[in-house]
């Protein structure tokens, strides 16, 4: 039996949603592996399982505070930093979306300014969570 394509969709079947997991994430960690081999870049990758294990890829190179804090610097730095994530997210958008559907990030050309404001002061608040539940990640795990 060779590869075939499944539909994008929850796994009903508990068992089956584990084992498709653990062997995506696999596939993730691979894949971030070879990007940093190829383009000689820094990755880090936090992976939450269905059970709320965490699990974590990080480059050779460097640590997962230092990627962070990196991308952290770069996000906080200005509007600037932001347009340009906004534009690579248009880009990757396009390549990416079928028709039918879009990314919760996908706004309408129309949008107020207040909705974009709206729209950023989330993102802020996104990033903020994660810096603290990363931090949380690797106290506990520093302890141990």
């Amino acid at each position: 039996m060779g590869k075939r394509k499944i539909g994008i969709e929850l796994i009903e079947d508990k068992k089956k949603r584990i084992v498709a997991f653990f062997k995506r994430r696999k596939g993730l960690f691979h894949k971030a592996s070879e990007l940093q081999s190829f383009c000689n870049v820094q990755t880090a990758i936090v992976v939450f399982s269905p059970a709320g294990k965490p699990f974590a890829s990080v480059s050779d190179a460097s640590s997962m505070n230092v990627v962070i804090e990196k991308y952290l610097k770069n996000i906080s730095s200005g509007d600037e930093s932001f347009d340009a994530v906004a534009v690579t997210c248009e880009a990757e958008e396009t390549k990416t979306v079928k028709q039918d559907g879009g990314f919760w990030w996908k706004t309408d050309k129309n949008c107020s300014i207040e909705d974009l404001l709206y729209l950023k002061n989330r993102l802020e608040l996104l990033r903020e969570n994660l810096r603290c539940r990363l931090n949380e990640l690797t106290a506990s795990s520093s302890s141990q």
